[in-house]
């Protein structure tokens, strides 16, 4: 997940601006982010119209992509080491 979040920006509009032009209730509310609104993404920044993708996971799930190799590494641990860890067990005679 923070592979591909890292790459991307996360667009403010419509459903995501508080508060908004919905149906033309509110014409005085632009349908992009305006002086007076807000976007309700988790990460945004005020008055910018993007989120950083890795700004959204940070705040949304705490993920950080500067340890996606970390995490790598001890995936690849523990798919090598368990494995032959149990192997002289499975092996033994009985």
């Amino acid at each position: 997940m923070a592979n591909e979040f890292k790459r991307i920006n996360l667009l403010c509009d419509g459903n995501y601006i508080l508060p908004s032009n919905v149906g033309g209730a509110f014409p005085q509310y632009p349908t992009t982010l305006g002086a007076n609104q807000v976007c309700t993404l988790a990460g945004s920044v005020p008055g910018q119209q993007f989120v950083r993708g890795r700004d959204y996971i940070y705040a949304s799930f705490e993920y950080n992509v500067d340890d996606q190799w970390r995490n790598w590494g001890i995936t690849i641990v523990f798919f090598v080491y368990v494995p032959l860890r149990c192997l002289p067990s499975s092996q033994a005679d009985a």
